[in-house]
């Protein structure tokens, strides 16, 4: 156990010292696009709100003075691209590029500033993300008007359902999500996304923050996973091990599991020397019918999501291994 915990710890304090030298001055972390979804060449910085939204997220995971700042630099940032009543777009105002406001970012933006800003706390946006809807009460990605063209994102309705929680308005929603598991239809059910893994870490995280109408699709997510580590590509790379070693987390938040330890594990054997995981691929545009031509990805997303997984790991083995980070 103490060769365990030594693991953990150093990687989680080469995690946070990654992110906290690459976070940009103005509190922001960096996501570039790919003209590939191998990742080829370099990339381009393209300026979002989206990967500071997940760092900030895993940050509230673990007390570090590191974390903390992170976490006043990354709200600064988000609150300032902040439109009225409380919308996000993926592009950031210092993007030279322009793109409709999304349900994607602004509801799991909306998760993290619910204490931070009082439009978000009296729920000043609820009303425009409730009238999205189709006919079929599904959310749409898109904040348009009625009639224009829109899409449905499976990973999209779940980041809905985990800022608005259970209610009537998401009955609908959670119905699909739980019919899609079971139906084994996750693919083709996303557009946005690269993976089912990140519609199970979606829901999953739906759930654990009380979306309890998802609670059916507990086992066969989780029947998915082992399935995934049977055909060898669980632990490709590092973003799919992060994300279903916090899919597992989420359904079972106190309970370790062989599998979960497998994650970890993985995790650990692919952490750079640097302190960050390799990126891969997360998200893809335009939206459809267009055909995929860019990929966005960063080491800043993968390391986001990898400090979760650690973090909360750490939570739950003996010995509290977060004590030595305070």
């Amino acid at each position: 156990m103490n060769a365990i915990r030594g693991s953990i710890m150093s990687a989680l304090d080469g995690a946070l010292e990654f992110l906290h030298r690459s976070q940009l001055p103005h509190g922001e972390f960096k996501i570039l696009a790919f003209r590939d979804p191998d990742l080829n060449g370099t990339g381009t910085f393209d300026s979002s709100p989206s990967v500071t939204a997940f760092v900030l997220y895993a940050a509230r995971f673990i007390s570090d003075p590191r974390g903390r700042k992170i976490e006043r630099k990354g709200l600064g940032f988000l609150i300032s691209e902040m439109e009225s009543p409380g919308i996000w777009r993926f592009w950031s105002s210092r993007s030279e590029k322009s793109i409709d406001p999304d349900l994607d970012d602004t509801c799991w933006i909306s998760v993290l500033l619910r204490r931070h800003h009082p439009y978000i706390a009296l729920g000043s946006n609820l009303p425009l993300i409730l009238s999205n809807r189709s006919t079929d009460g599904l959310f749409y990605t898109w904040l348009r008007p009625a009639g224009a063209p829109n899409d449905v994102d499976a990973v999209v309705n779940a980041n809905v359902l985990f800022y608005l929680g259970d209610r009537k308005e998401t009955e609908s929603t959670s119905r699909y999500l739980s019919a899609t598991v079971h139906a084994d239809k996750e693919v083709g059910s996303y557009w946005y996304y690269l993976d089912d893994l990140a519609l199970c870490y979606a829901m999953s995280r739906a759930l654990f923050h009380g979306a309890r109408s998802l609670a059916s699709t507990r086992d066969p997510i989780l029947t998915k996973l082992s399935y995934r580590e049977g055909v060898g590509d669980l632990f490709s790379n590092a973003l799919s091990a992060a994300y279903a070693a916090c899919t597992i987390m989420n359904f079972d938040p106190g309970e370790r599991s062989c599998l979960l330890d497998k994650c970890i594990a993985s995790l650990l054997e692919q952490q750079m020397q640097t302190g960050a995981w390799q990126r891969t691929a997360v998200c893809t545009g335009p939206e459809p019918p267009l055909q995929h031509s860019v990929w966005w990805a960063s080491e800043e997303f993968s390391t986001a999501i990898a400090l979760e997984a650690l973090a909360r790991y750490a939570r739950i083995v003996p010995g509290n291994l977060l004590a030595g980070l305070e």
